[in-house]
């Protein structure tokens, strides 16, 4: 499967399914800033754990490898990655405040044979100072270079209450960010 396979494919079966949920990561960036190259999609679901089991077995049906183990991680709150030929469907449940407002503020782009939530710009960036790593630093880059209008308040407000719920420095690495 190619990643824009993917992309339509989980755009009508979260429809079909009736799940709430807003994709982010790079395929989210790719709605906000100019385009990189990514071979996966990552998105936050909005499920209770009978509606997960469901949803879940609905993904098996079609022909998604989803382990026991991929499962019970999922439920863990843990992102689970499941290849699918070149590309990837990284799935994580939503548990946090900040997902649950993150699926609030996600924004709806129509396809004519699809549509997709997306993660605001804002929320981008918080996700992204989670992470971290070296592309999330560069993705924050190029998100804050395009997106001059983005909700500095709003961002700021999460910085505390997200390093509280995972121990990361997120005030730190905001004011890094910010200062490079």
């Amino acid at each position: 499967m190619k990643l824009i396979e993917l992309i339509e494919f989980m755009g009508r079966f979260f429809e079909k399914e009736k799940v709430d949920y807003f994709i982010f990561g790079a395929t989210a960036m790719n709605f906000w800033a100019p385009p990189r190259n990514t071979v996966d999609l990552d998105a936050v679901v909005a499920v209770d754990k009978r509606r997960g089991v469901a949803f879940l077995d609905q993904l098996r049906k079609s022909k998604f490898p989803i382990t026991k183990d991929q499962s019970r991680k999922f439920f863990e709150g843990r992102i689970v990655q499941i290849p699918l030929g070149d590309t990837q469907l990284d799935l994580k449940i939503c548990k946090t405040r900040h997902e649950r407002e993150a699926l609030a503020r996600a924004r709806s782009f129509d396809h004519p044979n699809y549509r997709l939530r997306i993660a605001s710009p804002e929320d981008l960036v918080l996700f992204k100072l989670q992470a971290w790593r070296r592309q999330d630093q560069a993705d924050l880059e190029r998100l804050v270079q395009h997106r001059k209008d983005l909700d500095l308040t709003y961002i700021r407000s999460w910085l505390g209450p997200i390093e509280e719920g995972t121990g990361f420095p997120m005030a730190q690495r905001w004011d890094e960010f910010r200062k490079a």
